[in-house]
């Protein structure tokens, strides 16, 4: 089995292959229609802008081959930070610009008020609702992980997610929803906790 990590310009390709290394996964940075539609497991990494990061992925032709991943069950797909932000149907952040709408919600900025945006370092995971999520479940409940970003999605109509709070007010940090995951913090800067959480991934 091959991973493939979608390269669209907008992302930490290496951090998230050397990652993908020390758990010893199988994977190719391409933006190869034929070789991602050939995958099982995809990843969408991304860091940068929102509106930039839709308007390459038009450009490489790749909008319709992700949702055409979304779509089969029998495949898996992986948003990361800027790659989850684009799985939903859009942000503040280029209020004109359409999302791939995978997943219900809209992320807005942060606000500054309650703590330092962007927010940037540690945080944990917070819910009643991460007993039902798979791939955490062998991780600790304290567990901490990597998170830069300055906007946040405030709520959503998944069932299975995961929140982060900052300054007493919380955003959602991760989604599960079927065949869809995806994870506002970096699992290739969080070391151990995020070398987990990818190997359950890749792994399921």
């Amino acid at each position: 089995m091959t991973v493939s990590i979608l390269d669209y310009g907008l992302g930490n390709l290496k951090s998230l292959s050397w990652a993908l290394d020390r758990i010893a996964c199988n994977h190719v940075i391409t933006s190869n229609k034929d070789e991602i539609l050939s995958s099982t497991k995809i990843i969408v990494p991304g860091v940068g802008a929102f509106g930039q990061a839709v308007e390459n992925i038009h450009s490489l032709g790749l909008f319709d081959v992700i949702k055409e991943i979304a779509a089969n069950k029998e495949k898996r797909l992986f948003g990361i930070c800027l790659g989850m932000q684009i799985f939903f149907e859009g942000s503040d952040e280029s209020p004109k610009t359409k999302g791939l709408s995978l997943l219900t919600g809209r992320f807005e900025k942060l606000d500054a008020s309650v703590s330092y945006v962007p927010h940037m370092g540690w945080n944990n995971l917070e819910s009643g609702h991460k007993s039902n999520l798979k791939y955490l479940g062998n991780l600790d409940e304290d567990a901490d992980y990597y998170f830069v970003h300055s906007y946040g999605l405030m709520n959503t109509n998944q069932l299975n997610f995961a929140t982060t709070d900052r300054g007493g007010k919380s955003f959602v940090s991760y989604v599960e929803c079927e065949n869809i995951t995806c994870a506002q913090f970096h699992p290739e800067k969080s070391h151990l906790n995020g070398l987990k959480l990818l190997k359950n991934w890749v792994e399921s």
